[in-house]
């Protein structure tokens, strides 16, 4: 059987690996010019267990509330696209009590866990390489308060399998000596050795290539249009140039773009696209610029290690529709972010070469991912991971092939159901 898989960024090309290792006819469609051009291009490059719980955490409205309007706002809302996300807001608050988030919680980490194991032996088959590297995260903490609750979490963590050391001031300038600067405004912070560092870019092109020499036909530069279907059966997919393409099965992989596609069949999954921003940087002199992956806890932002000679600064989130701008406000936000995590590389580093980007996470309202078949017998999705897509995108791909070829999957497949309530 023919299986159609549109999208090929993380998600798209490691579906469309495990569907053909389970011995389908894959086809992966993509309306890029190339694999990962779309919202694997840039992200936070880590790979990290540590930190997966959804972004609506209790509270959530007070945070947005707080920020409303200001440039230097963690989370953002756009008050002129808020009509968007009116419903879809509405599911996202409703999921940030305590009991909610624990259980979204529960259901990232266990597919965040399994994946971890899933891309380590992906790689060793395939011979993967994508620029990755072994240092594990870390999390810094200015309050002393904020450091003592998550402690706990990483106790927690720790029973699950994350492994991490706390580490007091010293601790961390040993880790990582360019915080020296800095030290003084530390309380302390977490090591979590488990993480990764890789370039989700990077990874998307090698595993095309690996599609390709494994007989998987990939077609870029094709937009889909419509996915046409009748009593619940997908027929074929229309494309912008007005082709038509057929299969017996269809995988939706494609991001935000995912709910454009599934709505006209009457298919409402609540995913909405939530916009971070990235800069790439020049990594500058040995004793100015970071080696290990840094988290500031209060800043909501990651200064993360990329190939031998980049930074990459990510974070933010704002909830601005499909609106793909950069506004430069937002861009001084994350140089202004740097200048508080290392002062020295900010001032040192050459900005002209710096290389702005945002993406459209594709974002759950309940902060967990869909994954699964859908309300049509030969649709299935793999969306809505929002700012985890790295971190659990390959144990994703796998846990859609085991539904997809009706194997016993590793996971169980109703914490990640797209007809989940």
């Amino acid at each position: 059987m023919r299986v159609v898989v549109v999208g090929a960024g993380i998600l798209g090309v490691t579906s469309a690996w495990f569907l053909k290792e389970a011995g389908f006819d894959v086809l992966l469609i993509e309306k890029d010019a190339g694999p990962g051009l779309g919202t694997s291009f840039a992200n936070g490059s880590l790979i990290h267990p540590s930190y997966v719980q959804p972004w609506n955490e209790p509270g959530v409205h007070r945070t947005l509330l707080r920020y409303a309007g200001r440039a230097d706002a963690p989370m953002l809302l756009r008050l002129w696209h808020l009509h968007h996300y009116l419903f879809w807001g509405m599911r996202f608050l409703a999921n940030s009590s305590p009991g909610r988030f624990v259980e979204a919680s529960r259901r990232n980490l266990t597919l965040a866990t399994y994946s971890v194991r899933v891309l380590r032996d992906l790689r060793t088959d395939l011979d993967l390489e994508y620029g990755q590297y072994y240092r594990g995260s870390l999390s810094i903490f200015r309050d002393r308060s904020v450091l003592a609750a998550s402690v706990g979490i990483a106790e927690e963590l720790r029973s699950a399998g994350v492994d991490s050391e706390i580490v007091d001031r010293d601790g961390l300038i040993a880790l990582e000596p360019a915080l020296a600067s800095i030290a003084n405004q530390l309380e302390g912070g977490i090591h979590y050795k488990g993480d990764e560092g890789g370039n989700s870019y990077l990874f998307c092109r090698v595993m095309a290539k690996r599609l390709a020499g494994a007989g998987v036909e990939i077609r870029y530069g094709t937009e889909i249009t419509r996915i046409v279907g009748r009593s619940g059966h997908v027929r074929h997919l229309e494309t912008a140039s007005g082709g038509r393409i057929e299969g017996g099965a269809f995988v939706v992989a494609c991001a935000a773009g995912t709910t454009r596609l599934l709505r006209p069949l009457g298919i409402r999954i609540p995913i909405m696209p939530v916009k971070g921003y990235s800069l790439t940087l020049p990594s500058g002199n040995e004793a100015q610029s970071p080696r290990v992956p840094i988290i500031d806890a209060d800043l909501h932002a990651g200064v993360i290690p990329l190939g031998a000679d980049s930074i990459r600064l990510a974070g933010t989130a704002e909830f601005s529709a499909f609106d793909e701008s950069i506004p430069r406000a937002r861009i001084d936000n994350l140089y202004a972010m740097l200048e508080r995590i290392f002062p020295d590389y900010a001032n040192a580093v050459d900005r002209n070469k710096a290389i702005a980007w945002a993406g459209l996470r594709p974002m759950s309202a309940d902060g967990t991912p869909f994954i699964g078949q859908t309300a049509a017998e030969n649709l299935y999705v793999n969306s809505g991971h929002g700012q985890i897509g790295w971190s659990t995108g390959p144990g994703s791909a796998r846990l859609l092939a085991d539904i997809v070829s009706g194997t016993g999957p590793a996971l169980d497949p109703a914490d990640y159901s797209p007809g989940r309530s």
